[in-house]
């Protein structure tokens, strides 16, 4: 372990700390080593930031925003739904693509609601 193994409790206290605050509060890990070379510790920022990649990894879980697809179709209400990561062009026309497959075959009228990316 490098020179931040005697300060390991301190290092988990800060990014245990860091990990409930909202993203626009939380510390970066160049703002944590300052902080800890502040209290004392002579570790380097590389090593802070590879113990703090490392104990994030063994934490597990992330939490990721996904971008649902959910088409109905009009007279049946049959519902088709479909996540993404992210909202692109190519999410409408592989969404369209998809949800056409699963009904085998296209509407003929279709109703958009809030659809930024197609405008």
């Amino acid at each position: 372990m490098p020179k931040t193994g005697a300060r390991k409790t301190e290092i988990e206290r800060f990014l245990a700390a860091n990990e409930g605050k909202p993203s626009r509060e939380r510390l970066t890990v160049i703002r944590i080593y300052e902080e800890l070379r502040a209290l004392g510790c002579d570790g380097s920022y590389d090593a802070i930031r590879r113990y703090a990649k490392g104990w994030s990894k063994d934490r597990g879980a992330v939490t990721t925003t996904v971008k649902v697809v959910h088409v109905r179709l009009c007279h049946s209400r049959m519902m088709f739904a479909r996540a993404y990561m992210r909202e692109s062009q190519e999410m409408v026309f592989d969404a369209h693509d998809k949800a056409f497959d699963f009904f085998h075959g296209t509407c003929t009228r279709g109703i958009y609601d809030n659809m930024k990316t197609a405008v």
